[in-house]
């Protein structure tokens, strides 16, 4: 129930936006997510002895609190009446963080088994909904996901880096779930999540390659046979005729078409109306710092400060945005974080997967997204710093190949 729920949490943005257009009168996701935890914590209440934390988990609770009293200070001196929305999402980010404390142990595969079960819930929810959204017939419900659609990309593009990563299920699975989300990531038109998942990708690949060169194995019967069944599949799709004119004319071939034109702007000199206004942001930013570098300009103040316009803006930088709102100090601390984080991962026992979703998480913290949402990244933050205390012992599988116990952080 715990990892259920620490999932629920972390993909409840998006599983909303799309229950509020598919089932308006369900109940606030987020809300029940926080209920689940808080009443694991009274049931399990054993657990709280399992964790042993290290002198540097310590110094990373100490860093996390500086970090959330800079936040809720700047928002004393504001003058944008933004920053009470941002006070109330950085204490869901805030409970995320410390959730992990009183939950004891979390064990890794549960909490990525139930992830990549929503987030394939919220895919086929959005594939659903995907033409009428596209062509813009959900009115004011459209504003909706188009508000949540970095959240669904952030959700399919983790939920891969389990699959490949992590959970490694049999090779027929993994490909068609991992097709399925990369299929409704560009359908969603996130392109940083896509980008981002691409070259994490690579660098997995590239490893399981050199893994696999450095060993002998041979394959197994299924492996052959999922392998000859894609290529078939491919071969098929690629040959097989069918009558286009029928196709380009329906409306689900126009939503489609619609999201690859926002996708094919990524190799285009013009990068789109939103790339363009991302970079407005950050100039803002650059500026706002200059002005008051120490201090910052106040919690949600940056749209007020930057453009006049009292709103929720940021600069879609997460460092930037932290630097131009709360001040430099909040910054430093933030690093300090982030930094004490992966001298963690280099020190002890790791699965190599965590290090993919981190790494994911802090590239698209640097492109989409306030921190003030991105409780998926905090909770990440959490995980390894609790969870993750034994030495490194001398023969240890980074890769996670034979983990044959779920509970990273188990002494050895």
């Amino acid at each position: 129930m715990r990892e259920f729920s620490v999932a629920l949490l972390l993909t409840s943005g998006v599983l909303k936006a799309l229950l509020m257009v598919l089932i308006p009168w369900f109940p606030d996701v987020t809300l029940i997510s926080i209920v689940l935890l808080l009443l694991c914590m009274v049931v399990q209440k054993d657990r709280y002895a399992d964790l042993s934390l290290t002198f540097i988990s310590f110094l990373g609770v100490g860093f996390f609190a500086f970090f959330a009293a800079t936040v809720l200070i700047s928002a004393t001196y504001s003058p944008s009446d933004v920053y009470l929305n941002k006070v109330i999402k950085f204490a869901v980010v805030l409970f995320t963080f410390l959730v992990v404390l009183p939950l004891g142990k979390i064990e890794l595969e549960k909490v990525c088994k139930s992830f990549v079960v929503l987030s394939l819930i919220a895919a086929l929810m959005f594939i659903y909904v995907f033409p009428k959204f596209r062509l813009g017939l959900l009115g004011e419900e459209g504003e909706i996901l188009k508000a949540a659609y970095l959240s669904l990309g952030d959700a399919c593009a983790v939920a891969v880096i389990m699959l490949l990563s992590i959970l490694k299920p049999r090779l027929f699975v993994s490909l068609i779930l991992t097709l399925l989300f990369i299929f409704t990531l560009v359908l969603s038109g996130a392109r940083a999540p896509l980008l981002f998942l691409a070259l994490l990708l690579f660098a997995l690949l590239f490893i399981k390659c050199i893994k696999f060169l450095s060993e002998s194995r041979n394959f197994s019967v299924s492996t052959v046979f999922t392998l000859t069944l894609a290529v078939t599949v491919i071969t098929f799709l690629l040959t097989f005729k069918v009558d286009w004119s029928q196709i380009h004319n329906s409306d689900i071939f126009r939503a489609i078409e619609i999201s690859f034109e926002r996708l094919q702007l990524l190799f285009q000199s013009d990068k789109g109306s939103s790339v363009n206004v991302r970079i407005q942001h950050i100039e803002t930013a650059v500026r706002l710092i200059d002005h008051n570098p120490i201090w910052g300009v106040g919690l949600g103040a940056f749209g007020v400060e930057g453009y006049g316009v009292d709103a929720f803006i940021y600069p879609h930088n997460m460092f930037l945005e932290v630097w131009v709102e709360n001040g430099l100090l909040s910054l430093v601390s933030l690093i300090f974080i982030i930094v004490l984080v992966y001298l963690k991962l280099a020190y002890e026992e790791f699965n190599f997967g965590v290090v993919l979703i981190l790494t994911y998480c802090l590239l698209n913290s640097m492109k989409s997204s306030s921190y003030v949402d991105n409780r998926v990244l905090f909770f990440w933050l959490a995980f390894t710093l609790f969870n993750m205390c034994s030495p490194k012992p001398s023969k240890v599988d980074y890769y996670g190949e034979e983990n044959t116990n779920n509970k990273i952080g188990t002494s050895s």
